[in-house]
């Protein structure tokens, strides 16, 4: 949005002429959002945020933005998602003046609206130092991805070194391991190669597995299209290469020297990955966090640790995906990553031609 960090605790519309010009030219449909690239705790008691929505109008008048905008905060420290809805943008009234016009004449509209609030509290983000990875979510659009950096130094620009010696001195205390794998897995790691039906979850490459990405991030695949009948799975494969924090590693117990088994035997990493879903006719997003394992070998006690690893869950079963009839778009973050949408449509076997003659 062409601001500088301190406008947006000043001035967040001084660029807002400039900006509507170029949406108007360029046509844009879909989410912006921007932000300051450092917050100092010290001098600041807010994280502002401003961004801009556009659409056509029949998109508008059936999707309402600010009641359908998300807005996602993940921690690179301990890769925890938080969300929001910034019921600050408030609704706009529903303006009775306006005539009534059909669809086609709403789509040839577009509305442009500018939007801002504090993310800190819409997603009570802890007040603390810290890296965060932040975007928002409208049903199939997702907007630019933030990195926000918490800067945690002391008042007056000093850094007391007593301070930064004790948290150092904390941080090599006791690790703790991951949670445990999240769904658990539907069968054994060494029996997954059973003839159909797959057992579902599981966390072993099949078939249909997508490539494990090149560089960090999550690849995710799915049927396009699903009719809901009894019986039928949704299932959602995906494939990653994720940095495994310290604490998403698996260690021996200092007494025992056994390792814990944590759903998985095998695994020497156990990794979050956050599901996020939004529907074409319901754009609440829902929210599912996967805990993945990962069985490649690494140093233990190195301080950066990438991993791969894959996932196969089935979406009705875990709820997250309903069987109400849809495009469900499917985001994710993860690492430092959010990224998306993969849409799978769900139809009721009775919109299928000629359902009827057949029953």
């Amino acid at each position: 949005m062409k601001l500088d960090d301190a406008d947006f605790w000043t001035d967040a519309e001084r660029t807002r002429p400039e900006i509507t010009l170029e949406l108007r030219q360029s046509e844009f449909k879909g989410v912006i959002l921007d932000g300051p690239r450092e917050v100092s705790l010290a001098e600041r008691e807010t994280c502002p945020l401003a961004g801009w929505w556009a659409c056509d109008g029949y998109t508008d008048s059936v999707l309402r933005m600010p009641d359908a905008l998300t807005v996602f905060s993940l921690d690179q420290r301990s890769h925890k998602l938080r969300r929001g809805v910034p019921l600050c943008l408030g609704s706009r009234p529903k303006r009775a003046d306006v005539p009534k016009l059909s669809r086609a004449e709403l789509e040839r509209m577009t509305t442009r609206e500018m939007f801002g609030f504090d993310l800190r509290q819409a997603v009570d983000l802890p007040w603390k130092g810290g890296t965060q990875v932040v975007a928002a979510v409208v049903r199939e659009h997702l907007s630019e991805v933030l990195t926000i950096e918490l800067n945690a130094s002391g008042a007056g620009g000093y850094d007391d070194p007593a301070v930064a010696e004790f948290l150092a001195a904390q941080e090599q205390g006791a690790i703790p391991n991951p949670p445990p794998v999240s769904p658990p897995a539907a069968a054994p790691a060494n029996a997954l190669e059973a003839d159909p039906p797959e057992a579902i979850p599981n966390y072993r490459e099949a078939e249909g597995s997508p490539e494990v990405p090149a560089e960090a991030g999550v690849a995710l695949a799915a049927e396009r299209v699903i009719v809901a009948k009894a019986g039928v799975s949704a299932v959602l494969r995906g494939s990653f290469r994720l940095p495994a924090a310290k604490q998403e590693r698996k260690r021996p117990d200092p007494e025992t020297e056994e390792t814990p088994e944590l759903g998985d035997a095998e695994a020497t990493a156990i990794v979050p990955i956050h599901l996020i879903v939004t529907g074409s006719a319901d754009p609440n997003a829902r929210v599912m966090t996967l805990r993945v394992p990962s069985t490649d070998a690494f140093d233990l006690e190195a301080e950066a640790v990438e991993v791969t690893g894959h996932f196969n869950v089935d979406l009705f079963a875990e709820g997250v995906v309903t069987r109400f009839p849809q495009t469900y778009f499917i985001y994710v973050a993860a690492g430092s990553t959010i990224s998306g949408p993969t849409p799978v449509a769900v139809l009721s076997e009775e919109s299928l031609p000629y359902h009827e003659a057949a029953s």
